[in-house]
Protein backbone atom coordinates (compact mmCIF):
# COMPACT_ATOMS: atom_id res chain seq x y z
CA UNK A 1 0.00 0.00 0.00
CA UNK A 2 1.39 3.61 -1.03
CA UNK A 3 1.96 5.59 1.65
CA UNK A 4 -0.62 8.48 0.76
CA UNK A 5 -2.89 5.80 0.89
CA UNK A 6 -1.94 4.09 3.91
CA UNK A 7 -2.30 7.86 5.27
CA UNK A 8 -6.22 7.92 3.85
CA UNK A 9 -6.92 4.78 5.09
CA UNK A 10 -6.09 5.48 8.36
CA UNK A 11 -7.41 9.20 8.47
CA UNK A 12 -10.69 7.47 7.72
CA UNK A 13 -10.29 4.70 10.51
CA UNK A 14 -9.34 7.53 13.03
CA UNK A 15 -12.91 8.94 12.34
CA UNK A 16 -14.89 5.63 12.75
CA UNK A 17 -12.57 3.12 14.55
CA UNK A 18 -9.94 4.73 17.11
CA UNK A 19 -8.90 1.88 18.62
CA UNK A 20 -7.91 0.08 15.27
CA UNK A 21 -6.78 3.06 13.48
CA UNK A 22 -4.17 3.95 16.34
CA UNK A 23 -3.18 0.25 16.37
CA UNK A 24 -2.39 0.59 12.38
CA UNK A 25 -0.60 3.67 13.20
CA UNK A 26 1.64 2.70 15.53
CA UNK A 27 2.19 -0.09 13.27
CA UNK A 28 3.12 0.93 10.25
CA UNK A 29 5.07 3.60 12.10
CA UNK A 30 7.37 1.12 14.06
CA UNK A 31 8.53 -0.41 11.05
CA UNK A 32 9.10 2.79 8.76
CA UNK A 33 10.82 4.11 12.51
CA UNK A 34 12.95 1.30 12.29
CA UNK A 35 12.13 -2.28 14.12
CA UNK A 36 15.10 -4.33 12.72
CA UNK A 37 14.02 -8.17 12.91
CA UNK A 38 17.00 -10.12 14.44
CA UNK A 39 18.08 -11.53 11.11
CA UNK A 40 20.20 -8.79 10.86
CA UNK A 41 23.56 -8.12 12.73
CA UNK A 42 23.32 -4.93 14.78
CA UNK A 43 26.59 -2.98 16.21
CA UNK A 44 25.95 -0.51 18.43
CA UNK A 45 29.65 0.81 18.33
CA UNK A 46 31.76 3.43 21.08
CA UNK A 47 28.85 3.17 23.71
CA UNK A 48 29.63 2.74 27.53
CA UNK A 49 28.15 -0.29 29.09
CA UNK A 50 26.44 -0.01 32.36
CA UNK A 51 27.80 -2.92 34.17
CA UNK A 52 25.07 -3.20 37.02
CA UNK A 53 26.63 -5.21 39.29
CA UNK A 54 29.96 -3.61 39.90
CA UNK A 55 28.46 -0.06 39.53
CA UNK A 56 30.68 0.85 36.89
CA UNK A 57 30.58 2.02 33.39
CA UNK A 58 32.87 0.52 30.87
CA UNK A 59 33.81 3.19 27.89
CA UNK A 60 34.03 2.64 24.50
CA UNK A 61 32.70 -0.70 23.50
CA UNK A 62 31.18 -2.22 20.66
CA UNK A 63 28.47 -4.48 20.97
CA UNK A 64 27.81 -7.06 18.05
CA UNK A 65 24.35 -8.57 18.41
CA UNK A 66 23.03 -10.98 16.41
CA UNK A 67 19.40 -12.88 16.47
CA UNK A 68 17.88 -12.39 19.95
CA UNK A 69 21.31 -12.26 21.99
CA UNK A 70 24.25 -9.97 22.66
CA UNK A 71 27.40 -12.37 19.89
CA UNK A 72 30.31 -10.49 21.30
CA UNK A 73 31.25 -7.35 23.10
CA UNK A 74 34.89 -6.19 23.12
CA UNK A 75 36.69 -2.43 23.15
CA UNK A 76 35.50 -0.27 20.20
CA UNK A 77 39.16 -0.19 18.54
CA UNK A 78 39.83 -4.27 18.76
CA UNK A 79 36.27 -5.18 17.52
CA UNK A 80 35.16 -5.43 13.88
CA UNK A 81 31.81 -5.14 12.85
CA UNK A 82 30.19 -7.80 10.78
CA UNK A 83 29.54 -7.33 7.09
CA UNK A 84 26.16 -6.12 6.22
CA UNK A 85 25.82 -5.07 10.03
CA UNK A 86 23.41 -2.24 11.26
CA UNK A 87 25.64 0.03 12.82
CA UNK A 88 24.38 2.15 15.84
CA UNK A 89 26.21 5.06 16.71
CA UNK A 90 27.06 4.39 20.12
CA UNK A 91 29.56 7.29 21.03
CA UNK A 92 28.20 9.49 24.13
CA UNK A 93 25.59 7.20 24.79
CA UNK A 94 25.48 3.99 27.41
CA UNK A 95 23.88 0.52 27.56
CA UNK A 96 22.39 -0.80 30.43
CA UNK A 97 19.83 -4.04 30.79
CA UNK A 98 16.34 -3.51 30.03
CA UNK A 99 14.43 -3.13 33.04
CA UNK A 100 11.66 -5.42 34.57
CA UNK A 101 8.41 -3.84 36.46
CA UNK A 102 8.35 -6.90 39.41
CA UNK A 103 4.49 -6.14 40.19
CA UNK A 104 2.16 -5.42 37.16
CA UNK A 105 -0.82 -6.12 36.29
CA UNK A 106 -1.81 -6.92 32.88
CA UNK A 107 -5.29 -8.17 33.07
CA UNK A 108 -8.41 -6.43 34.65
CA UNK A 109 -9.32 -9.35 37.46
CA UNK A 110 -10.66 -6.78 39.48
CA UNK A 111 -13.06 -5.67 37.41
CA UNK A 112 -13.45 -7.49 34.18
CA UNK A 113 -11.62 -11.12 34.84
CA UNK A 114 -10.48 -12.33 31.23
CA UNK A 115 -9.81 -8.48 30.06
CA UNK A 116 -6.22 -7.19 28.96
CA UNK A 117 -4.79 -4.25 28.08
CA UNK A 118 -1.68 -5.52 26.53
CA UNK A 119 -2.10 -3.03 23.12
CA UNK A 120 -1.19 -0.12 25.34
CA UNK A 121 0.55 -1.72 28.41
CA UNK A 122 3.11 -3.55 25.61
CA UNK A 123 4.01 -0.14 23.57
CA UNK A 124 3.92 1.81 27.06
CA UNK A 125 6.14 -0.55 28.41
CA UNK A 126 8.66 -0.89 25.63
CA UNK A 127 8.86 2.73 25.40
CA UNK A 128 10.50 3.15 28.62
CA UNK A 129 12.68 0.46 28.30
CA UNK A 130 10.94 -2.13 30.35
CA UNK A 131 11.76 -5.68 28.77
CA UNK A 132 10.67 -8.00 31.50
CA UNK A 133 7.04 -7.93 33.75
CA UNK A 134 5.73 -10.07 36.53
CA UNK A 135 2.31 -9.97 35.77
CA UNK A 136 0.94 -10.45 39.89
CA UNK A 137 -2.72 -11.51 38.99
CA UNK A 138 -3.02 -14.30 36.44
CA UNK A 139 -6.19 -16.41 36.60
CA UNK A 140 -6.05 -20.25 35.15
CA UNK A 141 -7.31 -19.30 31.92
CA UNK A 142 -5.42 -16.70 31.30
CA UNK A 143 -1.71 -18.73 31.28
CA UNK A 144 -2.39 -20.03 28.30
CA UNK A 145 -2.82 -16.12 26.71
CA UNK A 146 0.35 -15.15 28.58
CA UNK A 147 2.22 -18.37 26.63
CA UNK A 148 0.82 -17.35 23.76
CA UNK A 149 2.18 -13.57 24.05
CA UNK A 150 5.44 -14.97 24.90
CA UNK A 151 5.47 -17.77 21.98
CA UNK A 152 4.48 -14.87 19.64
CA UNK A 153 6.73 -12.46 20.71
CA UNK A 154 10.22 -14.75 20.54
CA UNK A 155 8.81 -15.65 16.97
CA UNK A 156 9.10 -12.15 16.12
CA UNK A 157 5.08 -12.01 15.81
CA UNK A 158 4.07 -9.74 18.69
CA UNK A 159 6.29 -6.43 20.28
CA UNK A 160 6.53 -7.12 23.57
CA UNK A 161 8.34 -7.44 27.10
CA UNK A 162 9.14 -10.68 28.43
CA UNK A 163 5.76 -11.99 30.68
CA UNK A 164 6.61 -14.22 33.98
CA UNK A 165 2.76 -15.04 35.37
CA UNK A 166 2.04 -15.95 39.06
CA UNK A 167 -1.51 -17.42 39.39
CA UNK A 168 -4.91 -16.39 40.51
CA UNK A 169 -5.31 -13.82 43.73
CA UNK A 170 -6.48 -16.01 47.18
CA UNK A 171 -8.35 -13.78 49.92
CA UNK A 172 -10.58 -14.86 52.59
CA UNK A 173 -14.07 -13.47 53.01
CA UNK A 174 -14.04 -9.87 53.54
CA UNK A 175 -11.68 -8.95 51.46
CA UNK A 176 -11.67 -5.91 49.22
CA UNK A 177 -11.57 -7.36 45.96
CA UNK A 178 -13.76 -9.82 43.61
CA UNK A 179 -13.10 -12.51 41.56
CA UNK A 180 -11.13 -14.12 43.84
CA UNK A 181 -10.34 -17.31 45.30
CA UNK A 182 -11.68 -17.15 48.80
CA UNK A 183 -10.50 -19.76 51.47
CA UNK A 184 -12.51 -19.88 54.85
CA UNK A 185 -10.49 -22.83 56.32
CA UNK A 186 -7.77 -25.23 56.61
CA UNK A 187 -9.56 -27.73 54.08
CA UNK A 188 -10.23 -24.53 51.66
CA UNK A 189 -6.70 -23.45 51.72
CA UNK A 190 -5.16 -26.89 51.06
CA UNK A 191 -8.10 -27.29 48.15
CA UNK A 192 -7.17 -24.20 46.70
CA UNK A 193 -3.43 -24.63 46.64
CA UNK A 194 -3.58 -28.33 44.99
CA UNK A 195 -6.09 -26.41 42.40
CA UNK A 196 -3.85 -23.43 41.58
CA UNK A 197 -0.74 -26.00 40.97
CA UNK A 198 -2.49 -28.47 38.82
CA UNK A 199 -3.84 -25.52 36.59
CA UNK A 200 0.01 -24.58 35.96
CA UNK A 201 0.22 -21.58 38.40
CA UNK A 202 3.91 -20.25 39.41
CA UNK A 203 2.54 -18.94 42.39
CA UNK A 204 0.16 -18.94 44.97
CA UNK A 205 -0.74 -15.47 45.59
CA UNK A 206 -2.13 -13.91 48.76
CA UNK A 207 -4.28 -10.78 49.71
CA UNK A 208 -5.07 -9.31 53.16
CA UNK A 209 -8.33 -11.09 54.64
CA UNK A 210 -6.57 -15.00 54.50
CA UNK A 211 -7.43 -15.92 58.17
CA UNK A 212 -4.91 -17.28 60.64
CA UNK A 213 -5.73 -20.95 60.09
CA UNK A 214 -6.08 -20.94 55.97
CA UNK A 215 -2.78 -19.18 55.94
CA UNK A 216 -0.48 -21.35 57.91
CA UNK A 217 -2.66 -24.28 55.84
CA UNK A 218 -1.64 -22.44 52.91
CA UNK A 219 1.99 -21.81 54.22
CA UNK A 220 2.41 -25.66 54.84
CA UNK A 221 0.94 -26.54 51.75
CA UNK A 222 2.87 -24.37 49.35
CA UNK A 223 6.16 -26.45 50.74
CA UNK A 224 4.89 -29.57 49.82
CA UNK A 225 3.74 -29.16 46.56
CA UNK A 226 6.59 -26.28 45.62
CA UNK A 227 4.68 -23.81 44.58
CA UNK A 228 6.31 -20.45 45.87
CA UNK A 229 3.79 -18.55 48.25
CA UNK A 230 3.69 -14.26 47.32
CA UNK A 231 1.87 -11.36 48.19
CA UNK A 232 0.27 -9.66 50.86
CA UNK A 233 0.84 -10.56 54.65
CA UNK A 234 -2.72 -10.99 56.01
CA UNK A 235 -3.72 -8.24 58.47
CA UNK A 236 -4.22 -11.48 61.09
CA UNK A 237 -0.62 -12.71 60.31
CA UNK A 238 2.49 -11.39 61.86
CA UNK A 239 5.23 -10.49 59.12
CA UNK A 240 7.62 -12.80 61.51
CA UNK A 241 4.68 -15.24 61.24
CA UNK A 242 4.57 -15.16 57.90
CA UNK A 243 8.21 -15.89 57.05
CA UNK A 244 8.95 -18.32 59.39
CA UNK A 245 5.61 -20.41 57.90
CA UNK A 246 7.42 -19.75 54.42
CA UNK A 247 6.29 -16.79 52.79
CA UNK A 248 8.85 -16.03 49.78
CA UNK A 249 7.82 -12.75 48.61
CA UNK A 250 6.46 -9.75 50.73
CA UNK A 251 4.36 -7.51 48.62
CA UNK A 252 4.18 -3.38 49.07
CA UNK A 253 4.77 -2.73 52.82
CA UNK A 254 4.02 -5.87 54.53
CA UNK A 255 6.94 -5.92 56.36
CA UNK A 256 6.55 -2.10 58.15
CA UNK A 257 4.38 -4.02 61.30
CA UNK A 258 7.28 -5.66 62.55
CA UNK A 259 9.44 -2.44 62.77
CA UNK A 260 6.84 -1.68 65.52
CA UNK A 261 6.97 -2.83 69.35
CA UNK A 262 5.32 -6.22 69.47
CA UNK A 263 2.27 -4.77 71.70
CA UNK A 264 1.48 -2.39 68.89
CA UNK A 265 2.09 -4.37 66.22
CA UNK A 266 -0.73 -7.35 68.23
CA UNK A 267 -2.76 -4.15 68.48
CA UNK A 268 -2.50 -3.43 64.98
CA UNK A 269 -3.47 -6.76 64.03
CA UNK A 270 -6.24 -7.23 65.99
CA UNK A 271 -7.88 -3.08 64.97
CA UNK A 272 -7.50 -4.88 61.37
CA UNK A 273 -9.32 -7.96 61.85
CA UNK A 274 -11.89 -7.03 63.75
CA UNK A 275 -14.01 -5.48 61.42
CA UNK A 276 -16.43 -4.17 64.20
CA UNK A 277 -14.77 -1.44 65.53
CA UNK A 278 -13.92 0.50 62.49
CA UNK A 279 -11.32 2.21 64.01
CA UNK A 280 -10.56 5.99 62.57
CA UNK A 281 -8.38 6.58 59.46
CA UNK A 282 -4.83 6.33 60.17
CA UNK A 283 -5.43 4.94 63.86
CA UNK A 284 -2.88 1.93 62.70
CA UNK A 285 -0.43 4.29 60.99
CA UNK A 286 -0.02 6.16 63.92
CA UNK A 287 -0.41 3.90 66.29
CA UNK A 288 2.79 1.89 64.36
CA UNK A 289 4.33 4.96 63.79
CA UNK A 290 4.61 5.95 67.47
CA UNK A 291 5.66 2.59 68.69
CA UNK A 292 8.82 2.62 66.26
CA UNK A 293 11.52 0.08 67.74
CA UNK A 294 14.58 0.62 65.91
CA UNK A 295 16.15 -3.03 67.38
CA UNK A 296 13.36 -4.90 66.65
CA UNK A 297 12.80 -3.21 62.87
CA UNK A 298 16.70 -4.72 62.81
CA UNK A 299 16.08 -8.15 63.94
CA UNK A 300 13.30 -8.29 61.62
CA UNK A 301 15.73 -6.90 58.62
CA UNK A 302 18.11 -10.09 59.46
CA UNK A 303 15.35 -12.60 59.50
CA UNK A 304 14.07 -11.73 56.00
CA UNK A 305 17.84 -11.62 54.94
CA UNK A 306 18.59 -15.09 56.29
CA UNK A 307 15.31 -16.38 55.05
CA UNK A 308 15.88 -15.04 51.70
CA UNK A 309 12.59 -13.20 51.12
CA UNK A 310 12.44 -11.23 48.31
CA UNK A 311 10.51 -7.71 48.90
CA UNK A 312 9.16 -5.53 46.27
CA UNK A 313 8.06 -2.31 48.00
CA UNK A 314 5.95 -0.45 45.33
CA UNK A 315 6.47 2.82 46.89
CA UNK A 316 5.31 4.90 43.82
CA UNK A 317 1.55 3.46 44.58
CA UNK A 318 2.21 3.94 48.15
CA UNK A 319 3.30 7.50 47.47
CA UNK A 320 0.15 8.18 45.08
CA UNK A 321 -2.28 6.72 47.51
CA UNK A 322 -0.87 8.56 50.48
CA UNK A 323 -0.02 11.88 49.74
CA UNK A 324 -1.99 12.62 47.40
CA UNK A 325 -2.37 16.51 47.40
CA UNK A 326 1.12 16.57 45.87
CA UNK A 327 0.34 18.87 42.85
CA UNK A 328 2.95 16.87 40.29
CA UNK A 329 1.16 13.79 40.63
CA UNK A 330 -2.06 15.19 38.61
CA UNK A 331 0.03 17.19 36.00
CA UNK A 332 2.47 14.72 35.01
CA UNK A 333 3.08 14.76 31.06
CA UNK A 334 2.45 11.10 30.59
CA UNK A 335 -0.91 11.09 31.72
CA UNK A 336 -1.91 11.44 28.49
CA UNK A 337 -1.32 8.12 27.99
CA UNK A 338 -4.33 7.36 30.28
CA UNK A 339 -7.61 7.19 28.82
CA UNK A 340 -9.77 10.55 29.67
CA UNK A 341 -11.95 8.85 31.63
CA UNK A 342 -9.69 7.16 33.96
CA UNK A 343 -7.92 10.19 34.43
CA UNK A 344 -11.56 11.74 35.38
CA UNK A 345 -12.46 9.05 38.00
CA UNK A 346 -8.53 9.17 39.73
CA UNK A 347 -9.10 12.83 40.42
CA UNK A 348 -12.96 12.19 41.39
CA UNK A 349 -11.60 9.50 43.96
CA UNK A 350 -8.61 12.14 45.45
CA UNK A 351 -10.85 14.68 45.59
CA UNK A 352 -13.49 12.62 47.83
CA UNK A 353 -10.58 11.20 49.91
CA UNK A 354 -9.10 14.84 50.74
CA UNK A 355 -12.69 16.26 51.39
CA UNK A 356 -12.70 13.41 54.08
CA UNK A 357 -9.41 13.42 55.70
CA UNK A 358 -8.78 16.03 58.38
CA UNK A 359 -5.37 17.89 58.41
CA UNK A 360 -4.01 15.76 61.04
CA UNK A 361 -4.57 12.37 59.11
CA UNK A 362 -2.86 13.85 55.95
CA UNK A 363 -0.04 14.60 58.23
CA UNK A 364 0.49 10.76 59.30
CA UNK A 365 -0.01 9.79 55.88
CA UNK A 366 3.14 12.03 55.23
CA UNK A 367 4.09 10.35 57.78
CA UNK A 368 4.04 6.77 56.91
CA UNK A 369 4.89 7.05 53.47
CA UNK A 370 8.33 8.67 54.45
CA UNK A 371 8.78 5.67 56.98
CA UNK A 372 8.55 3.19 54.16
CA UNK A 373 10.93 5.16 52.28
CA UNK A 374 13.10 5.08 55.35
CA UNK A 375 12.61 1.48 55.77
CA UNK A 376 13.08 0.35 52.10
CA UNK A 377 16.60 2.44 52.66
CA UNK A 378 17.63 0.22 55.86
CA UNK A 379 16.15 -3.01 54.16
CA UNK A 380 19.24 -2.21 51.16
CA UNK A 381 21.62 -1.11 53.83
CA UNK A 382 20.75 -5.12 55.52
CA UNK A 383 20.89 -6.87 52.46
CA UNK A 384 17.38 -7.65 51.42
CA UNK A 385 16.56 -8.85 48.19
CA UNK A 386 14.57 -5.66 46.64
CA UNK A 387 12.96 -5.02 43.57
CA UNK A 388 11.46 -2.53 41.63
CA UNK A 389 8.03 -2.82 40.82
CA UNK A 390 5.20 -0.58 40.52
CA UNK A 391 1.69 -2.35 41.21
CA UNK A 392 0.36 -0.57 38.05
CA UNK A 393 -3.47 -0.03 36.79
CA UNK A 394 -4.04 1.59 40.40
CA UNK A 395 -5.04 5.27 40.27
CA UNK A 396 -2.23 7.70 39.08
CA UNK A 397 -0.22 5.07 38.18
CA UNK A 398 1.58 5.01 34.50
CA UNK A 399 2.61 1.42 32.92
CA UNK A 400 6.19 2.12 32.27
CA UNK A 401 6.70 5.47 33.15
CA UNK A 402 6.49 4.58 36.95
CA UNK A 403 9.18 2.28 36.52
CA UNK A 404 11.29 5.36 36.61
CA UNK A 405 9.44 6.84 39.18
CA UNK A 406 9.99 3.76 41.35
CA UNK A 407 13.79 3.99 40.69
CA UNK A 408 13.76 7.42 41.84
CA UNK A 409 11.95 7.02 45.06
CA UNK A 410 14.73 3.91 46.04
CA UNK A 411 17.09 6.06 45.20
CA UNK A 412 15.53 9.13 47.67
CA UNK A 413 15.61 6.00 50.28
CA UNK A 414 19.07 6.64 50.21
CA UNK A 415 20.49 3.55 47.71
CA UNK A 416 22.79 4.45 45.48
CA UNK A 417 21.96 4.80 41.95
CA UNK A 418 23.60 1.01 40.98
CA UNK A 419 21.45 -0.54 43.88
CA UNK A 420 18.32 0.53 42.42
CA UNK A 421 18.90 -0.36 38.94
CA UNK A 422 20.29 -3.61 40.54
CA UNK A 423 16.80 -3.97 41.94
CA UNK A 424 15.35 -3.71 38.29
CA UNK A 425 18.00 -5.44 36.43
CA UNK A 426 20.30 -8.55 37.89
CA UNK A 427 17.53 -8.76 41.02
CA UNK A 428 14.68 -9.97 38.79
CA UNK A 429 16.91 -11.93 37.20
CA UNK A 430 17.98 -14.20 39.52
CA UNK A 431 14.32 -14.20 41.48
CA UNK A 432 13.30 -15.59 38.25
CA UNK A 433 16.51 -18.18 38.22
CA UNK A 434 17.60 -16.43 35.05
CA UNK A 435 20.97 -14.82 35.69
CA UNK A 436 22.53 -16.78 32.82
CA UNK A 437 20.54 -14.93 30.40
CA UNK A 438 18.83 -11.52 31.72
CA UNK A 439 20.20 -9.05 33.96
CA UNK A 440 23.14 -7.88 32.71
CA UNK A 441 25.02 -6.70 29.15
CA UNK A 442 27.24 -9.68 28.39
CA UNK A 443 27.80 -12.42 25.63
CA UNK A 444 25.37 -15.13 25.25
CA UNK A 445 22.80 -12.67 27.13
CA UNK A 446 19.48 -11.84 25.67
CA UNK A 447 19.58 -8.78 23.84
CA UNK A 448 17.12 -6.97 26.05
CA UNK A 449 19.07 -3.44 25.91
CA UNK A 450 18.38 0.10 26.32
CA UNK A 451 20.69 2.81 24.68
CA UNK A 452 20.53 6.08 26.80
CA UNK A 453 21.79 9.45 26.41
CA UNK A 454 23.23 10.22 29.93
CA UNK A 455 24.81 7.96 32.41
CA UNK A 456 22.14 6.47 34.59
CA UNK A 457 24.75 5.87 37.93
CA UNK A 458 25.42 9.73 37.66
CA UNK A 459 21.53 10.08 38.01
CA UNK A 460 18.85 8.14 38.12
CA UNK A 461 16.43 10.55 36.43
CA UNK A 462 18.56 9.35 33.11
CA UNK A 463 17.24 6.16 32.54
CA UNK A 464 14.05 7.99 31.24
CA UNK A 465 16.64 9.71 28.35
CA UNK A 466 15.95 6.36 25.92
CA UNK A 467 17.46 6.91 22.46
CA UNK A 468 16.77 3.03 21.83
CA UNK A 469 15.28 -0.20 23.45
CA UNK A 470 16.27 -3.90 22.11
CA UNK A 471 13.67 -6.56 22.94
CA UNK A 472 14.93 -10.16 22.03
CA UNK A 473 17.28 -8.20 19.37
CA UNK A 474 14.57 -6.18 18.10
CA UNK A 475 16.20 -3.06 17.59
CA UNK A 476 13.54 0.02 18.58
CA UNK A 477 14.95 3.55 17.61
CA UNK A 478 13.61 6.71 18.75
CA UNK A 479 11.28 7.26 16.12
CA UNK A 480 10.11 3.79 16.52
CA UNK A 481 9.23 4.16 20.05
CA UNK A 482 7.78 7.56 19.68
CA UNK A 483 5.48 5.90 17.34
CA UNK A 484 4.59 3.02 20.26
CA UNK A 485 3.66 6.07 22.60
CA UNK A 486 1.83 7.72 19.27
CA UNK A 487 -0.17 4.61 19.48
CA UNK A 488 -1.93 5.02 22.69
CA UNK A 489 -2.29 8.53 22.68
CA UNK A 490 -4.33 8.50 20.22
CA UNK A 491 -6.12 5.19 20.72
CA UNK A 492 -8.83 6.23 23.77
CA UNK A 493 -8.13 3.62 25.51
CA UNK A 494 -5.69 2.66 29.25
CA UNK A 495 -5.35 0.85 31.65
CA UNK A 496 -8.18 1.15 34.42
CA UNK A 497 -7.70 1.72 38.01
Amino acid sequence: MQRSALDATVAMLRRVMPWLAATLVTATAVAQGNAQTPARDIAIVGASIIDVVAGKSIADQTIIVRGPHILSIGARRETSVPPGALVVDGTGKYVMPGLWDMHGHLFQNAGHPGTDEHRTQFPLYLANGVTGVRDMWTNLEELPVVRGWNDDAAAGRLMAPRISPTGPMIDGPGGILPHVAIITSAVDARRVADSVAAGGARALKIHGAVSRDAFFALAARSKEIRVPLIGHVPAAVAVREAIAAGQTDIEHNGASDGCATSEAEAEAMRLRVDKTQHPPPGKVQQLLLDAYDEQRCSDLLTQLVQRHIWVTPTLVAAQYRLVPTDPTISNRDELRYVAAADRAAWTASRNAGLGRAAPAEAETRRQVFAAQVRLVGAMQRAGVSLMVGTDVTNNWLVTGFSVHDELALFVRSGMTTAEALRAATITPAKYLGAIDSLGTVGPGKAADLVLLDADPLLDIGNTKKIRAVFIRGRYLDRAALDALLLGVATSGRSSSP
